[in-house]
C-alpha cells in the first residue's frame, strides 16, 4: 500500500499548496460573482448574473474595458515589433553580444512601480521632465503628459513599452538562435535579399516564438495594474483606468466585492479565450 500510493503522497504538497493560492481563490472568487457583498455595510445577497448585466451596462466599465484594449493592442505590438527588429540586429552582432544584450536588459533589473515613479518624476514630469526638457527648443510650452486625458495613456504605454520590450527581445533572440541555418543557406545560394529572407524564412520559422512572447505580453497587459497606478492612479478622471483598475476600486473603495469578482471573472474569460487562440496558432510550421 505504501509503495501503491507513495506517488500521491508526493505530489500532496504541491497539490495542497496550488489549491490554496489558485483554485480555491478562484472558486471562490466564482462565488463572489454572483453576490451581492458589500464589506461595507455586511450584506450577502444572491443576484445571480446581476453583476454582469450591471457590467455590461456600466459606463465606467465599459470606459476600463476601451482602456485595456487600446493599452493592450499598442503596447503588445510596440513591444513585438521594437523587439524583433532588436533581436534580430543582436542576431547580427559577431562580438561583443554579451555587453550589449546586458546593456539592452537593463530596464528588467527594475520593479514595474519603480520604473514607473521614476518615468513619472523624472522623465515625463510637466516641469521637470527630461523629456518636456529637450522639447522646450521645439514647443515653447510644457506638455503635461500624465495631466492630459488625451496623452495619460499614451505616457503609461510608452513605460510599459521601455520596460517590457528587452523581455520580448530576448525571448525572439533565443528563438532566432535555435533556427536551422539550411533554409537561410539556401536562400543565400538563391540570391534571395535580405528583406525576402527575413520575410519569407525568419518570420514564418520564428511564428511559434512570437506567439509565445505575445501570449505573455497579451495576459500580462490585460491584468496591467502597476505600471498605472504607480503613474496616474487611473487618471486624470478614469483617462487611463483599466479593468484590473476598476476592480481594486470597487473591491478596496467601495468595498463592493461581488461587483468586483465579476470584473475579475470577465479579465479571467477574456485572457482565457485570447490564450486558447494563441495556442491555436502557434503551430509549428510544416
Amino acid at each position: 500500500m505504501g509503495e501503491k500510493h507513495s506517488p500521491y503522497f508526493l505530489i500532496l504538497p504541491a497539490f495542497l499548496t496550488l489549491f490554496i493560492i489558485t483554485i480555491f481563490p478562484f472558486v471562490y472568487c466564482v462565488g463572489l460573482s454572483f453576490l451581492d457583498y458589500n464589506l461595507k455595510f455586511k450584506s450577502t445577497i444572491f443576484v445571480g448574473l446581476q453583476n454582469y448585466v450591471g457590467l455590461l451596462q456600466d459606463f465606467r466599465f465599459l470606459n476600463s474595458l476601451k482602456n485595456t484594449g487600446i493599452y493592450t493592442i499598442t503596447a503588445v505590438l510596440s513591444e513585438l515589433l521594437l523587439g524583433l527588429l532588436i533581436a534580430t540586429l543582436l542576431n547580427e552582432v559577431k562580438r561583443g553580444k554579451n555587453i550589449f544584450t546586458t546593456f539592452l536588459t537593463l530596464p528588467l533589473l527594475s520593479t514595474p512601480v519603480v520604473m514607473s515613479i521614476t518615468f513619472k518624476n523624472l522623465i515625463l514630469h510637466t516641469t521637470a521632465g527630461l523629456l518636456n526638457y529637450f522639447l522646450e527648443f521645439f514647443i515653447p510650452y510644457p506638455i503635461p503628459w500624465l495631466a492630459d486625458p488625451n496623452l495619460a495613456l499614451i505616457s503609461v504605454i510608452l513605460i510599459d513599452v521601455w520596460q517590457w520590450t528587452p523581455f520580448v527581445m530576448l525571448i525572439l533572440h533565443a528563438g532566432l538562435q535555435g533556427l536551422p541555418m539550411e533554409p537561410f543557406e539556401a536562400a543565400r545560394v538563391d540570391g534571395a535579399s535580405r528583406w525576402q529572407t527575413f520575410k519569407f524564412i525568419t518570420v514564418p520559422l520564428l511564428k511559434p516564438i512570437i506567439i509565445i512572447a505575445l501570449l505573455f505580453r497579451v495576459t500580462d497587459c490585460i491584468k496591467a495594474f502597476d505600471i498605472i497606478y504607480a503613474a496616474t492612479e487611473g487618471g486624470p478622471g478614469v483617462a487611463t483606468e483599466t479593468m484590473n483598475l476598476y476592480a481594486f476600486t470597487n473591491a478596496f473603495v467601495y468595498l463592493n466585492m461581488g461587483y468586483a469578482s465579476a470584473i475579475v471573472i470577465l479579465m479571467f474569460l477574456v485572457s482565457y479565450v485570447l490564450s486558447t487562440l494563441f495556442f491555436k496558432y502557434a503551430s509549428p510550421v510544416r
